[in-house]
């Protein structure tokens, strides 16, 4: 029938979601033509018509004597989890639903799951969740200072967003607004709301 719970949403995306996707899995240097054919075999089986990989070619074009491996994982974070999102938080604020967005961008100093140059992976947020410096030894709770003020603070903002589906007062944290794209910059880094580097 089209009905919506007035509820309100809280969604986000760590800063390079894809790169634990796609970067072991692809040879690397990525070449511009090795690139090409690996977003046209991905798209594939993501179903994109094969009208569209021009588009994609276009918005994500190979970079001629470089590395485009990271540029895979951009187009992976993007098109696997960060539209998503925004098409939820999209469908949510049209409907006159309050919806909060966030990115992670921070990298736990102790976090050896991946390698330190794939980034703040898919999971890069789950020590800061829990309080603890790694995902991987659940014993070690070795953050720094500033990583243990940031994992506080986030738990603040989600519980709060559990009991008054606010997760800050408007001004620090505005809710997302169709054409806005706002959304909340989770860093203790100085630089983390400038994109990241490929």
């Amino acid at each position: 029938s089209g009905a919506l719970a007035r509820v309100a949403l809280l969604g986000g995306t760590n800063t390079d979601e894809g790169s634990g996707f796609v970067l072991p899995a692809v040879k690397r240097p990525l070449s511009a033509a090795a690139y090409t054919d690996y977003i046209s075999k991905l798209t594939l089986r993501l179903e994109v018509p094969r009208a569209n990989l021009s588009d994609v070619l276009a918005v994500y074009p190979p970079r001629p004597a470089a590395d485009n491996a990271k540029l895979a994982a951009a187009l992976a974070t993007d098109f696997l989890f960060r539209c998503g999102t925004r098409h939820l938080a999209r469908a949510m604020s049209s409907r006159g639903n309050r919806a909060y967005l966030y990115r992670f961008d921070q990298r736990a100093r102790d976090d050896t799951s991946e390698p330190v140059d794939w980034g703040v992976t898919h999971g890069s947020e789950v020590p800061f969740v829990f309080e603890r410096g790694s995902w991987i030894d659940s014993g070690n709770t070795s953050f720094t200072p500033a990583e243990r003020l940031l994992s506080v603070a986030i738990g603040g903002m989600w519980a709060a967003f559990a009991s008054r589906a606010q997760p800050l007062p408007p001004a620090a944290w505005p809710a997302y607004r169709n054409g806005s794209e706002a959304q909340l910059v989770l860093s203790i880094r100085e630089d983390a709301t400038a994109p990241p580097p490929f």
